[in-house]
């Protein structure tokens, strides 16, 4: 009888709320603030309502500064699942950069303001001042929160608490972003994130694929299949083999379904993973 083992494959701990920041540009293009942004993904099942949510630089409830901000999702706000949102500090200018217009901004009146785009607002309780997001190059961060307040995701660079040590401040280029290696693990450390290659420099309104995720071999009607769940917003599957777990070959692809039949030929003793593109 064949042996058959299942790679594990979420490595790490699963995040810890079905909304994380994924990607963030703190040194823009140029040397325009307003081109700064934040991306948000939904890897949760269900769609989230983010009426009440904030968020922005400022680490403290009730703290000043006009360089930093907390700033609320307007009423009715939600992102789906398998969702990914862009809040830009400026849409007009994010549009004019990539193309396409981001699903939020923070400025208002003659800062940007574009009328297809929802603002976000200011919280007085948490920013009195009412500041801008200004994210420094060298040491700052972003907070997410509910509606409750409650920290549901954060990311740092410098050493502004969140993740210890924070990413490397000093290591992207002009308009390169840090993304989040995998949207659905978070391990609060800076091993989640790495920056985006500078080929591309940044991908606002896209996450890092693929997923990996976990799988079973069952009987099925044609015999040993394996299995895994439906993942929302995947493209199709592919399942992949390895003698070793040093090399990986692709042994079905752009499969639509959640299941594989395996072959008859197989090694002795063989590896699979299923990855969601």
């Amino acid at each position: 009888m064949k042996f058959f083992l299942m790679v594990a494959v979420l490595a790490g701990s699963p995040a810890r709320a079905g909304v994380v920041i994924s990607e963030v540009l703190f040194n823009e293009i140029g040397s325009d603030v307003s081109g700064e942004w934040i991306e948000i993904y939904n890897h949760g099942p269900e769609t989230v309502n983010l009426g009440g949510w904030k968020i922005g630089d400022e680490e403290a409830r009730g703290a000043t500064g006009l360089t930093e901000a907390m700033m609320v999702f307007p009423p009715g706000s939600s992102i789906a699942s398998g969702q990914v949102q862009v809040i830009a500090m400026n849409a007009n200018l994010f549009f004019v950069q990539y193309g396409f217009l981001p699903d939020y901004e923070t400025a208002s009146g003659t800062a940007g303001d574009h009328p297809e785009v929802p603002n976000l607002t200011n919280d007085p309780v948490w920013d009195p001042d009412g500041g801008v997001i200004n994210l420094s190059n060298s040491n700052d961060h972003v907070l997410l929160l509910n509606a409750e307040e409650e920290i549901v995701d954060r990311v740092n660079w410098g050493n502004n608490g969140g993740l210890n040590p924070g990413l490397d401040p000093d290591a992207e280029a002009d308009g390169q972003s840090w993304q989040r290696i995998n949207p659905r693990i978070n391990t609060g450390t800076a091993a989640d994130w790495e920056l985006v290659p500078l080929d591309r420099l940044s991908t606002p309104g896209t996450v890092t694929r693929p997923f990996l995720f976990q799988a079973e071999i069952v009987n099925g009607p044609r015999g040993p299949t394996l299995r895994w769940p439906a993942w929302t917003g995947a493209a199709g599957y592919r399942v992949q083999m390895s003698e070793s777990l040093a090399a990986w070959s692709n042994v079905a692809s752009q499969l639509t379904v959640t299941e594989w039949v395996l072959p008859e030929a197989l090694p002795e003793r063989v590896f699979f993973r299923v990855l969601a593109d």
